[in-house]
């Protein structure tokens, strides 16, 4: 497929088109909350420890397009969910939630964040910031972060975040790939 896509790719820069190519990355984690008593008030990280590191030049859709750290030109988070997969019926326990992105020798950034949480909603669209993150992608680990102000849930609770990254990358990382270079 890609083989056949190359002619294409490769006219584009002649067609006076953008030499980028788009790819979607998602990923997930989970994370188990204790339940407690309504007393009982949780302040900082969820756990999310699997979702907190990430090496986005390890992920398989860009490693498939040839993609290599030097080819990235903007990378942005486009959604985040969180859901209650087991456990509480929904995420009022939340109080407010802030994802912030961090990588060495660079500043914390705010990615996405929420404050409303309502009754009876098992799954939450956290607003997102729109923030380039191609430094913090590109740099030795890239850190996404939670600090949330909640109360522990009724019951012990499986939250699943769910998030979908949206990488330009220059087309060059694609076309070597298709030539086996």
């Amino acid at each position: 497929m890609l083989r056949r896509a190359l002619p294409l790719l490769l006219a584009l820069p002649a067609a006076g088109c953008s030499r980028l190519l788009t790819i979607e990355v998602e990923g997930q984690s989970s994370a188990t909350i204790e339940g407690g008593t309504i007393l009982e008030q949780l302040v900082g990280d969820l756990g999310f420890s699997s979702f907190l590191s990430m090496d986005i030049t390890e992920e398989e859709e860009l490693k498939n397009q040839g993609v290599e750290p030097g080819d990235l030109v903007r990378v942005e988070l486009t959604a985040l969910t969180l859901e209650v997969v087991e456990g509480d019926p929904d995420l009022r326990f939340i109080e407010s939630l802030l994802v912030s992105a961090e990588a060495p020798e660079l500043p914390t950034i705010a990615v996405a964040g929420a404050d409303d949480f309502p009754e009876g909603e098992a799954l939450v669209a956290l607003d997102v910031m729109g923030v380039d993150l191609v430094d913090y992608a590109t740099s030795a680990k890239m850190t996404l972060r939670t600090e949330a102000e909640a109360r522990r849930p009724d019951q012990t609770s499986r939250l699943v975040a769910r998030y979908t990254l949206e990488v330009e990358a220059t087309v060059r990382g694609a076309a070597k790939q298709a030539k086996g270079d």
